[in-house]
């Protein structure tokens, strides 16, 4: 299934771009989330993970780059605090 990136926020994605193969086996391996680029076999990805549970966005959701000089700042608000 499609979902937006807010209802996203509490799931763990990997990002499998358009590897459509990778993706199937991230799914196969039981994770909830994955980042497929659109692509023809985005639809055939995203059915295969609604009848699991899982979720395929189309892009990745925003992040909190720690490698970032600023991040340690930003870590309180990012994690809700």
């Amino acid at each position: 299934m499609l979902i937006d990136e807010a209802s996203a926020a509490k799931i763990s994605f990997l990002d499998c771009d358009d590897a459509a193969g990778r993706a199937l086996e991230a799914l196969r391996l039981g994770l909830l989330g994955i980042v497929l680029r659109p692509q023809p076999g985005l639809t055939s990805v995203a059915e295969i993970a609604a009848a699991q549970g899982a979720v395929v966005l189309p892009h990745a959701p925003p992040a909190l780059d720690l490698a970032d000089s600023r991040a340690s700042r930003r870590l309180q608000a990012w994690l809700g605090g």
